[in-house]
Order: structure tokens, then sequence, then C-alpha cells
């Protein structure tokens, strides 16, 4: 079975880093929308987490955030060193912290952001309103 990616095809960051990750495995990657009939019949209870996840399906197993694209890069002989380092204790969870962060504003880069400012914020530089980022 060919390993398949889904992921929000209604965000414009997403859809870019699907396509790049697809490149990076030599087409032997399989993308899917998350929400297609397809995709909730491939990953069945798993389903509602593709709503704010990327997903990998891949012999039977399913993968899901900073892990899904960890997987999908170990798909490349050349970067499965480099992706595998995702297992090393203390990175997987700082990748997993920073996957969500980006999962959670991926529509800001996308030129839609939906996020609402911060009350009493200060305007935002280069046409950023609405972003609001931690820290």
């Amino acid at each position: 079975m060919t390993p398949t990616l889904l992921y929000d095809d209604t965000c414009r960051f997403c859809v870019a880093g699907t396509r790049r990750l697809q490149r990076l495995c030599g087409g032997r990657l399989q993308l899917l929308p998350s929400r297609s009939p397809e995709a909730a019949a491939l990953l069945g209870e798993a389903a509602p987490r593709a709503e704010s996840q990327m997903m990998l399906a891949v012999d039977g197993r399913i993968y899901g955030g900073a892990e899904a694209v960890a997987r999908t890069l170990m798909l490349n002989h050349w970067l499965r060193p480099v992706a595998s380092c995702y297992y090393i204790v203390g990175l997987r969870q700082a990748a997993d912290a920073v996957y969500r962060q980006v999962a959670a504003r991926r529509h800001c880069w996308g030129g839609q952001c939906t996020v609402a400012p911060a009350t009493g914020a200060a305007p935002a530089p280069n046409g950023s309103e609405g972003r609001q980022w931690p820290g």
C-alpha cells in the first residue's frame, strides 16, 4: 500500500507543505484531503484528529502531527537519518510543541488569518494584523 498523507486542503500553507513533502519523497506518497470521504474511511476513529494535524497512513498504522512529518521524510533514503532524530528524547517533545503552534496558526501563513488580535495590543508591523504570537 502506498503511504498516504492527509492534509487540510483549505489551508495554502498545508497544501504547499504537503506538495514539498511529496517531492522530497520522490512521488512515493499519495496526497489526500483530510475532509474527503476516502480520508474518513482510511482513518476510521482517528478521522477527527485530521482536522487539526497532518496525518500519515502507512502499513496499517496512522501517525499524526510532527511524527507524520518525520515518518514521511523517512520515505526518502537520504533524509531517513535526519528524520529519525525525531525519536530522540527531548527532540520529539520539542518538535511536537512546535508543530502544535504552527498548526494552530497555519491559516495565518496562508494569508487568511483568523486569530483575533490581543486586547490592547499595539498594531502589528507590515500588515500582519490579527496575528497573535506567543511570548
